[in-house]
């Protein structure tokens, strides 16, 4: 009688997926970033005027700027002219469930597990959850995703439609996010080095956990008996051609280059002191960070598991970048769900076989797959409705009403506005011309000669007296948060009248007939 109420092998896949679904929906973020905001307005010149490399946003004139994502931007700008802030919206949560989709399937096909996939890709989606935003990275993500998968797949059977897929998604890289197109290269070299280790070693680490692999040894690490080490290292220089299919020339090469190497990287002024993605992650501070480093030492340390060598030097430099900026947090959990899989798969076919067995009878049990369906259900409405009072600008970080009174009382063509970094996006979407955006690269002096960058940060940070750099762009109008410590200033000096003021954001004129006079 209890058989006829699990639910087969085939339909718990289905609802799995189904879940997975469901609980994307409720954890995609509804408020936009920064970035969203450019998109749509790069992607509308481009459709309007082509890709000349110039910018056209900032009102200091003959910039540089490298569309580095410029196939997102168009996409971004005609889901916008059609369907408006909620295409952009229904967009995301359409490509979040891609993505999670795609980590459980691969997953289970690598693992043979759909229990462990499931659950693994729960945890990774729900502790990613604030990456899913409209934004190039989640291209980048999903080509990453897939090309781990495609690498393994590649070493293990040669087949060309795996080097063909890894050369498809350069492609896509090179033109949705070209910034993290190195990345795509950096991906073959835990595999090549662990391939050059096994041939190197006269005694190989190696465990018969599964077909591929053997071993005599007690060692935590174990590899391949085989990596294709020939065909992978021809397959990786033959995807460099990928960096040359774009518009943009030799960005998907010289952009990481000048943004690692460059000036504002380095100094009292660099850019991962004020930037958040591109501050050192701080691990006391970062849920997801240390629940993945718990898992991960636990098995390590604690359960007689091993660690595929690639999957070694893998998750250490996955580690080393996301302590050196935390923008690349949630490739390390995505990417490091194939280890933890791997290493959970390891712990229950070693010793508990059978207890695998038995929670993926628990979980294809009807009443307790009906329970979870339910609870998934309720969860997912819930915070639908949430977010039915939640605006897709937020009028906290972004200056809603304080532009409609500039669109609406100045000439705001011809102003030279002193704004922040965060919410310079903003105004460019309401076509204001901006003094600094969050596009770094436009403002530094590794892509531009110009301290723009470095003149907003001295008068955020009161490195030098804020009218001297006022001075140095002539500003005419100054909009700034009601809690940066300027505003305090400004309000005394009767060199500025303040113009404009909402509960977050106040707008200064600064008279440049007495500056003048004196």
């Amino acid at each position: 009688m209890m058989e006829k109420k699990v639910i087969p092998s085939n339909k718990l896949n289905i609802l799995f997926l189904f879940l997975i679904i469901i609980l994307t929906v409720s954890i995609v973020p509804k408020t936009f970033q920064n970035d969203t905001f450019f998109n749509i307005s790069i992607g509308k010149y481009i459709i309007e005027n082509g890709i000349d490399m110039k910018d056209h946003f900032c009102w200091i004139t003959d910039l540089d700027y490298t569309y580095s994502h410029w196939a997102f931007d168009v996409i971004i700008y005609l889901i916008y002219s059609k369907f408006s802030f909620l295409g952009i919206y229904l967009f995301t949560i359409l490509f979040a469930i891609l993505i999670n989709v795609t980590l459980f399937i691969i997953l289970n096909k690598l693992y043979n597990s759909p229990s462990i996939s499931f659950c693994l890709t729960l945890c990774t989606a729900f502790l990613n959850k604030t990456f899913y935003t409209s934004r190039s990275q989640i291209i980048s993500f999903l080509c990453f995703i897939i090309e781990i998968y495609c690498i393994e797949k590649y070493i293990e059977t040669d087949s060309k439609k795996y080097a063909f897929s890894i050369f498809i998604i350069g492609i896509i890289v090179a033109n949705f996010h070209a910034a993290s197109w190195p990345l795509v290269l950096v991906l073959f070299l835990p595999y090549i080095v662990a391939s050059f280790f096994n041939f190197n070693t006269k005694k190989n680490l190696k465990t018969k956990l599964d077909n591929n692999f053997k071993s005599e040894s007690n060692s935590k690490i174990f590899t391949r008996q085989n990596y294709n080490t020939k065909h992978l290292l021809i397959l990786m220089i033959f995807i460099t051609i990928t960096g040359f299919i774009t518009p943009l020339h030799d960005v998907p090469f010289s952009y990481t280059f000048k943004s690692m190497f460059g000036h504002s990287n380095f100094g009292i002024l660099k850019s991962i002191y004020y930037v958040n993605e591109m501050q050192p992650i701080i691990p006391a501070n970062s849920i997801p960070f240390l629940i993945f480093t718990v898992i991960l030492i636990e098995f390590l340390l604690l359960l007689p598991t091993k660690l595929k060598l690639e999957h070694s030097f893998l998750i250490l430099g996955l580690f080393v970048m996301t302590i050196t900026s935390t923008r690349y947090l949630a490739l390390l959990l995505f990417l490091g769900s194939y280890v933890i899989a791997d290493l959970i798969t390891q712990s229950f076919n070693l010793y508990a076989k059978n207890s695998l067995k038995t929670t993926t009878h628990l979980l294809s049990l009807k009443p307790l797959v009906i329970l979870i369906l339910v609870t998934f259900c309720i969860y997912t409405f819930s915070e639908i409705l949430n977010k039915n009072n939640t605006e897709y600008v937020n009028p906290e970080l972004f200056p809603t009403k304080a532009t409609n009174y500039i669109l609406e009382n100045i000439d705001y063509k011809n102003m030279r506005i002193f704004n922040n970094y965060n919410f310079g996006s903003y105004l460019i979407f309401n076509n204001i011309p901006v003094f600094i955006d969050s596009r770094l690269d436009v403002y530094c002096s590794e892509f531009n000669n110009t301290d723009i960058f470095y003149d907003f940060i001295n008068v955020i940070t009161f490195n030098e007296y804020y009218e001297k750099v006022f001075s140095k762009y002539n500003f005419t109008h100054i909009l700034i948060k009601n809690d940066e410590r300027i505003i305090n200033y400004l309000e005394q000096d009767t060199n500025y009248n303040k113009i404009y003021e909402d509960s977050y954001f106040t707008l200064f004129e600064r008279n440049l007939t007495q500056k003048n006079n004196n």
